[in-house]
């Protein structure tokens, strides 16, 4: 029973370091379009608040917190096929910023998902 027991940890463990490896490595290709959208001349959108924009945000990002998005449009591009490129804390803020640009009629928003993960994709690329 005891060896069933080790097995069965054993196989657990293997399963989740496979299945966070995994996690990184879409967080990563998430990551790399992202930049290359910003290099390709997308808007870099923190949808953070702006105490948390304050503490630190990606160069050239701006700051329109996501709940105040749709009153806030006019600060948007007016070109609607611009591409937005959104990130927030930890990627929760940031998908309910990207479906409610698309309400607003944007065609090309992307989810960058958290900062953290983002800016050490931003640092590396140097």
């Amino acid at each position: 029973m005891y060896k069933v027991m080790v097995g069965l940890v054993l196989m657990l463990d293997i399963l989740c370091f496979e299945a966070h490896a995994s996690i990184e490595g879409q967080q990563m290709l998430v990551c790399k379009n992202a930049l290359k959208q910003v290099r390709e001349g997308a808007l870099l959108l923190d949808v953070r608040t702006g105490w948390e924009y304050a503490f630190g945000a990606l160069p050239g990002s701006v700051n329109i917190p996501y709940d105040e998005i749709s009153y806030r449009a006019n600060e948007l591009p007016a070109d609607k096929n611009r591409t937005l490129v959104v990130y927030c804390r930890s990627g929760r803020r940031s998908a309910i910023a990207r479906s409610t640009l698309i309400r607003l009629g944007y065609l090309h928003v992307y989810d960058a998902g958290g900062y953290s993960d983002l800016k050490k994709c931003w640092d590396a690329r140097k």
